[in-house]
């Protein structure tokens, strides 16, 4: 809550320095921690292979097949927010257009269709498909899933 606080009032500091500024335009984030979302939480550095150009790594990345089943909903959940088609299992999802905004949307939709325990922030430590799908993978077994009440059975 008292970082919620603190993005609200980010908010309203940034509408009465700049009250012509448009709501897209404003930030949640103070300057630290753009900061710190930008650069602890998207380590993106890659090591490429000198012997193919950039481009065709690009590509190969991008047709990195869908391991799991899981990795194909939460990849659904993602095209969903994102708004596009398709996603690479291994594409960082904030370069690919995912904001802070988005990652609550994101959140949303991932505790509702696997309900584990997801903070938010670990969206931003997990930044592409596979990574959350491990994670919310190794979370199945230590949660139980949804429990159905059973029903008494009825001839038809």
């Amino acid at each position: 809550i008292d970082r919620m606080l603190t993005h609200l009032e980010n908010v309203l500091d940034q509408l009465i320095s700049q009250p012509e500024q448009l709501v897209g335009g404003l930030s949640l984030l103070s300057i630290a921690e753009g900061q710190r979302v930008v650069t602890d939480f998207n380590q993106t550095a890659q090591t490429y292979d000198m012997s193919l150009p950039v481009h065709v790594q690009s590509v190969l990345q991008a047709q990195v097949e869908i391991n799991t089943v899981l990795e194909e909903q939460i990849a659904a959940l993602v095209c969903q927010v994102l708004r596009v088609d398709s996603v690479g299992m291994t594409d960082n999802l904030f370069e690919r257009g995912l904001n802070s905004i988005r990652v609550i949307a994101l959140h949303k939709l991932l505790t509702t269709a696997h309900p584990v325990s997801l903070d938010i922030h670990e969206i931003f430590s997990n930044p592409t498909v596979r990574q959350l799908a491990q994670l919310i993978g190794s979370r199945f077994d230590r949660q139980p899933l949804m429990t159905i009440a059973q029903t008494e059975e009825i001839d038809f």
